[in-house]
């Protein structure tokens, strides 16, 4: 099935007076930045394209979408904001964290006020209120800023760029997160970006063999991840249920995901971001307390009518250990879409990832 439309966004948007904002991020291509839920949407290529990131299916009905809106549901898509550690502030009770899971209103959907800075800039800010549970108790007081910028294709000034963006279409954007509080305080935070992306496609991770990971699901099938000399890769497919974490002492702080868009059209979609291993990375999987460190992570949903896989990065921690107020995290998007062959030295490039190790994991 099809990812709604730009057309469908905006429609839905306007029918229920919800403010947004269009961004042009190259090649003509449409980026939403919209006030309910932080949301970014999109790229889109075009007003009648869907967009690369995944969106809830409801975004082409108005029946469906009026009652997604009427019962709250979070799950819209795109791109968001939550606030870490998962257990300290959605979980109330670490060994039923499934029973006990509470989406606090004050993270999704928020209370945000979006405005623009100038042509190619959006910003959303909010105040956020959040209790907190099994690692601290008492109530954490927060302020965020979200800057969502178009970008400048990485490879404009390589002397290879003519050769390697022949055919190619870009586009680009940053999201940038100010996240404070007002004085220091005990209990630790962090930003979590998380990116939806439609599923049947494959994430790629430039890591070594013996890459920490963090198991919080375990897939049931063993050929969904696999090792290369160079990477990490994950098949995202359609009713198989996994998330796993990647430590910031092997984690270089750059990831790919690829998906084929036609019969000859594929999209390469890398994110890039700080990978600090000295700072606090705060997430621990489920049923291993104490084991943190994990600056990445990727979650495979296993349900049949929600078909997307989440690509998410943990900032730079404040409060708790860390003794910090403040902290900026900045998430670069780059989307290349064309022929294999040209993707995958696009790739090699940015990534690192060996050209046989590309030639495997990618047909």
């Amino acid at each position: 099935m099809n990812n709604p439309s730009y057309l469908d966004a905006v429609k839905r948007l306007n029918e229920h007076s919800i403010p947004y904002e269009v961004l042009h991020t190259g090649d003509d291509s449409l980026l939403l930045v919209i006030q309910h839920g932080g949301r970014i949407l999109g790229p889109f290529a075009s007003r009648q394209s869907s967009g690369m990131l995944w969106m809830n299916r409801a975004w082409a009905s108005p029946d469906d979408w009026n009652t997604l809106m009427k019962d709250g549901y979070w799950n819209l898509g795109g791109e968001r904001l939550w606030i870490a550690p998962e257990l300290q502030y959605h979980v109330e009770e670490r060994t039923k964290p499934s029973e006990t899971y509470r989406l606090p209103a004050s993270i999704d959907p928020g209370d945000y006020l979006l405005t623009r800075v100038d042509a190619h800039t959006a910003q959303l800010s909010a105040d956020v209120v959040l209790k907190a549970n099994n690692f601290k108790d008492g109530t954490q007081h927060l302020s965020v800023r979200r800057t969502v910028r178009a970008i400048p294709n990485p490879l404009r000034t390589l002397h290879t760029c003519s050769e390697l963006m022949n055919g190619i279409d870009y586009f680009g954007y940053s999201h940038t997160v100010d996240l404070s509080m007002a004085k220091s305080s005990p209990i630790p935070s962090e930003t979590w970006v998380i990116m939806q992306v439609p599923q049947e496609g494959t994430a790629i991770i430039p890591a070594k063999n013996n890459c920490q990971i963090g198991w919080y699901y375990r897939p049931d099938e063993k050929n969904l991840i696999n090792s290369y000399p160079s990477a990490i890769t994950a098949k995202m497919t359609n009713g198989h249920l996994f998330k796993i974490g990647f430590h910031a002492a092997s984690w270089m702080g750059r990831s790919a995901y690829v998906r084929q868009l036609d019969d000859k059209r594929w999209s390469l979609m890398i994110r890039s971001n700080f990978s600090n291993p000295s700072s606090y990375y705060l997430e621990e999987p489920f049923t291993s307390p104490g084991e943190t460190g994990y600056a990445f992570h990727l979650y495979n949903s296993a349900k049949s009518e929600e078909r997307f896989g989440e690509i998410e990065s943990q900032g730079l921690s404040i409060g708790g250990l860390s003794g910090k107020t403040h902290s900026t995290d900045e998430m670069a998007t780059w989307y290349f879409c064309g022929d294999t062959q040209r993707l995958r030295s696009i790739a090699h490039v940015l990534l690192s990832v060996h050209t046989d190790d590309l030639q495997k994991l990618w047909p």
